[in-house]
């Protein structure tokens, strides 16, 4: 590692840890993402500021399922059958949302914003009479918030016990009245309301933000990269990851890249210590996987991912795809945020010397936006900005 390139990776940290937590929605988060935009505009990629509306959707299934279930304890003694059924609702909220995903869409809306930067392909040679040359695509992810702590396991525990409890208690006053049975709502509505006011407070920043080394290897990774004939880079800088998957659910939306052609790399959790990858659940035998894997075998270990923001989604669209991470989640380490840059440097490189067959998307011109591929998956250029990013 040069001087040069370790300096620059202290003053990306640096910058972005003054900033303060990204809050989803927050000034910070809205500061982060024009310093993103303008580094990206920097590197030569051209770039897209996508608007994001969203909901805690978690936070808003947590607060119905307990409200439905302190107005089942408090009516349990008069309407017994009522409440059992709206208690009853309320735990299938529970179980539905922890199993299928967030499911609550009501609620006061949060804005935010996703930054796509696009690096299109480079034909110094080519003619549009031509054949078009192959061409492959990778998509680097990384989080534009900061992490949130996560949840305890004993808050799914509080909740799932406290409903049950009313469950129990009006289902036994049916089957056994005035026996007494209907009390035990008490403490379960007391739970209710302390998880109540626990769901109004803000979400709190994990004790130490590895995100913001993922964010700055997002950076350092674009200005590593060289002019390629055969691989077009996007770098996408997702908001409200932390909060809400819809800013990863929008992305996947508005560009369904085509996995026969595409490999993502997820930047999470880079912060100190040793570098690991993880891969996805799909697309094992991908060819771009393949390749990619070869290259990260000589520099890291595969390991189990610990918590991943997107690699759900990922799978879900069945989109090959791994993920870079580090064994210590804080304090972010400058100079591994600039070995991981390499490290996809790298991956790139091998990557661009793989064989496509003659059937791929067609390429772009003399730097200019590539367009969208033919098929049902399809993946559009970024558009320009539909908004102010304010000074940088």
């Amino acid at each position: 590692m040069s001087n040069h390139l370790r300096t620059e990776a202290r003053l990306i940290i640096r910058h972005l840890s003054e900033i303060g937590p990204r809050l989803a929605g927050s000034p910070q988060e809205a500061t982060v993402a024009a310093f993103v935009n303008a580094r990206l505009r920097h590197t030569g990629m051209g770039v897209s500021t996508n608007p994001l509306r969203l909901t805690p959707r978690h936070q808003r299934t947590y607060a119905l399922a307990a409200a439905a279930g302190l107005v089942a304890a408090l009516t349990a003694l008069v309407l017994p059958i009522p409440a059992l059924i709206l208690a009853l609702l309320g735990l299938l909220l529970l179980i539905v949302n922890q199993i299928v995903g967030p499911l609550v869409h009501m609620g006061k809306q949060l804005l935010s914003q996703t930054i796509v930067g696009n690096r299109a392909i480079f034909c110094a040679h080519s003619s549009a009479l031509g054949p078009p040359p192959p061409r492959w695509r990778v998509v680097l992810l990384a989080p534009l918030d900061t992490t949130m702590a996560p949840p305890s396991r004993w808050d799914l525990v509080g909740r799932v016990v406290a409903l049950f409890v009313v469950v129990l208690a009006a289902l036994l006053d049916l089957l056994l009245p005035a026996r007494g049975w209907v009390l035990l709502s008490i403490p379960a509505s007391l739970l209710l309301v302390i998880q109540i006011l626990a769901l109004l407070r803000e979400p709190q920043p994990a004790p130490g933000d590895a995100d913001t080394g993922a964010l700055a290897t997002l950076l350092l990774s674009t200005q590593h990269l060289r002019d390629m004939q055969r691989v077009e880079v996007w770098a996408i800088a997702v908001g409200a990851s932390a909060l809400d998957p819809a800013g990863i659910e929008e992305v996947l939306r508005i560009y369904p890249f085509d996995p026969n052609h595409t490999l993502l790399i997820s930047l999470e959790h880079v912060g100190s210590g040793t570098l690991h990858y993880a891969l996805s659940q799909s697309a094992t035998s991908h060819p771009l996987l393949t390749r990619a894997t070869t290259f990260l075998h000589h520099h890291s270990q595969l390991a189990p991912l610990p918590q991943s923001v997107f690699r759900h989604h990922l799978d879900k669209q069945r989109l090959p795809h791994l993920t870079l991470f580090s064994t210590i989640p804080d304090r972010p380490d400058p100079d591994l945020s600039l070995h991981v840059a390499e490290m996809v440097a790298g991956i790139i490189a091998q990557i661009e010397q793989e064989e496509l067959p003659s059937s791929a998307t067609r390429p772009v011109v003399d730097g200019t936006a590539p367009p969208p591929p033919d098929g049902l998956h399809r993946s559009v250029p970024p558009r320009p900005d539909r908004q102010s990013n304010g000074p940088v």
